[in-house]
């Protein structure tokens, strides 16, 4: 029987006509070029279909109109969906996969663990992959809308560890869901994230020292793991934690500055459009901008207004603390927010080995290839050729994505067993090969 959710079928609706049907008008005409391509005997390969099928329609990053206020009920839309269809899918393609939800207490939020294994599990033998899951902040909930990608990330570093003589290790996955904008601002989900590592340190259901946790994010989950590393590091929200073993960032969200300024990226070979690059800059302060508003000027939002007060904590003597770290209340350019900003040493992430990996066609490979360079000594970075943001996600149609999740789980086992790490090198990796530049 195939999976009915009426309350996803009407959120989904609630979107509104309008923006339904410039979805639809978006995908004939993306379909349309498809054709267009396979009857001109033009290759498409999976990146074709994925970038122009998933894209937004343009007419929601036009900076003068008002449709652009049509998305986040769009993606909500598309997350109810998602909700319902993803789990059966990966059901279906990971058949050994079990869950277990972890219920929210005063110290934690809500998680879930994920493993892979036709036999139980020694919980004294497991690596974990702590897993924070993108979607411009405001979006998804990790365990469903990343469910996929988690597990494949998961099965791939526990084949490479076995593979490698690690007998019988399981790879168990925790999915932590953090606090979204609006209704919270910045930096509630890194506390919540430094809260989820305290909990993974102390819990009993699957032993594991700090050594043995590997963090992994994407897009703003790889952002926000940059900034959890610099908590970790300058003991905020927390007190002299051991660190975890390293860090891979799948297309990190690494500088809020031209989100927060409304620029137009470079997204012609992107599925990232203007427009949800700019909704991204809504942890700042509680809110999305407008039209033709700029959030990186001296006008932008103050603390003292009404959306900034309800979505913060500044009865939080810390919290505060930490918010105020923030040059000149710019919160687009606060170091752990925009960690392309402040210090990139190797002491200011703890000295935990980062991969950081990154598509030559992603809407935000600019500023992903600054931080790289800037963080140089902290870091190994990947390029892969042609691919857009967060393409190992497609791994099932897009080949490229398979080989970066091999070498996230390459450079992860190279980190739990103490060996040499790359940093300071820079790779470019295309469908037939691997260079340096």
């Amino acid at each position: 029987r195939l999976p009915v959710h009426w309350a996803a079928l009407r959120t989904f609706w609630r979107a509104g006509l309008r923006a339904w049907c410039l979805m639809i008008k978006h995908l004939v005409e993306a379909c349309a070029e498809l054709a267009l391509m396979t009857f001109t005997g033009e290759t498409i390969v999976g990146e074709n279909g994925v970038t122009r099928l998933l894209r937004m329609p343009d007419e929601f990053s036009v900076e003068s109109s008002c449709d652009g206020e049509l998305y986040p009920s769009v993606m909500r839309g598309i997350e109810a969906v998602g909700k319902v269809w993803i789990p059966a899918l990966v059901g279906l393609y990971h058949p050994h996969v079990r869950t277990e939800q972890i219920p929210a207490s005063k110290n934690v939020n809500k998680g879930l663990w994920v493993w892979s294994s036709e036999s139980p599990v020694d919980p004294k033998n497991v690596v974990v992959l702590y897993f924070v899951h993108g979607g411009g902040y405001c979006f998804f909930d990790g365990f469903t809308s990343h469910l996929g990608l988690a597990v494949n990330i998961i099965e791939t570093m526990q084949a490479k560890l076995r593979g490698e003589g690690w007998k019988d290790v399981v790879v168990v996955g925790y999915i932590i869901e953090y606090s979204l904008a609006p209704e919270k601002i910045l930096p509630t989900p890194l506390e919540e994230l430094v809260k989820g590592y305290k909990f993974l340190l102390t819990q009993e259901r699957f032993l594991v020292k700090s050594d043995r946790i590997v963090l992994g994010g994407d897009s703003a989950g790889g952002g926000l793991q940059l900034g959890l590393l610099k908590c970790l590091a300058g003991n905020l929200f927390c007190k002299d934690l051991p660190r975890p073993a390293c860090c891979l960032a799948l297309g990190p969200f690494v500088d809020f500055g031209p989100s927060a300024a409304r620029k137009a990226f470079d997204t012609s070979g992107d599925f990232v459009t203007d427009v949800m690059l700019w909704h991204c800059a809504t942890p700042l302060y509680g809110r999305p901008s407008h039209p033709g508003e700029r959030m990186d000027t001296v006008n932008h939002p103050l603390e003292s207004d009404s959306y900034v007060q309800k979505a913060g904590k500044f009865d939080d003597e810390e919290w505060v603390r930490v918010r105020e770290m923030a040059p000149d209340h710019r919160m687009e350019k606060h170091p752990l927010f925009s960690v392309v900003y402040g210090d990139v040493s190797p002491e200011a992430f703890g000295n935990v080995p980062i991969l950081v990996q990154a598509g030559s066609v992603e809407a935000l490979y600019d500023d992903i290839a600054r931080f790289a360079d800037n963080a140089r000594e902290s870091v190994c970075f990947e390029v892969y050729e042609n691919m857009f943001h967060v393409f190992p996600i497609f791994s099932r149609v897009v080949p490229l994505g398979q080989t970066a999740i091999d070498r996230w789980a390459g450079f992860a086992s190279k980190a739990l067993r103490g060996q040499k790490m790359p940093l300071g090198e820079a790779y470019v990796i295309s469908t037939d090969m691997v260079e340096s530049p």
